[in-house]
């Protein structure tokens, strides 16, 4: 990022809160996991996906309603 502006104490305190660039490494690790598995281990990757999340929502809900409360149904997110 390139933060410009006329007051210069202004721009050091930003400067110090700016942590610098981030680490390639993790990027680099998902491009190279995506390439490995291929068009079908993402497609697999994704239907379990699916697969746990609906376990684990069915057993989250007994256990909110063994402590009287209940999960909430969010349709426009359903990872939230």
């Amino acid at each position: 990022s390139i933060v410009v502006g006329s007051d210069k104490k202004l721009i050091d305190e930003i400067s110090k809160t700016y942590p610098g660039r981030a680490s390639m490494a993790p990027v680099m690790d998902v491009f190279l996991t995506l390439i490995s598995i291929g068009e079908k281990g993402w497609k697999s990757f994704v239907a379990q996906r699916k697969e746990n999340m609906s376990y684990f929502k069915d057993k989250l809900k007994k256990v909110a309603k063994s402590h009287g409360e209940r999960v909430l149904e969010t349709a426009a997110n359903p990872i939230s």
